[in-house]
């Protein structure tokens, strides 16, 4: 069994066109000293957080959509994963890691590019 907790990507849209893109709902945006975030609910699921350094270009860095939790709670069911990075690949954004764990606790990274399964 497979717990994905998040995908990365690189995007040079802004992060509320991100934000759009997914469908994220009740969104809050907001950013400090390094880095900026939205906020929302994505498929029924809450706390889906798109994240990114905001020091340099978009897209110069990695945008990171993760379940702003901890433990089980940060776990992003697989139905709404797809969909969201369906959403992404639809308008073009390519080169999509998926991360995650397995049951032992094993870090796992795939490419969604590759066979995914989830």
């Amino acid at each position: 069994m497979k717990f994905h907790t998040g995908i990365s990507f690189t995007s040079g849209l802004p992060l509320e066109e991100l934000g759009n893109v997914i469908q994220l709902h009740d969104a809050t945006y907001d950013y400090e000293n390094e880095d900026e975030w939205i906020i929302g609910t994505c498929e029924g699921v809450d706390k889906i957080d798109i994240c990114r350094t905001h020091l340099v270009s978009p897209i110069e860095t990695k945008t990171t959509v993760l379940r702003y939790d901890f433990g089980e709670g940060s776990v992003i069911p697989s139905a709404a994963l797809i969909q969201i990075v369906n959403r992404l690949t639809n308008i073009g954004v390519a080169n999509i890691e998926v991360n995650g764990f397995d049951q032992w606790g094993k870090f796992l990274t795939q490419s969604f590019d590759e066979e995914f399964d989830p």
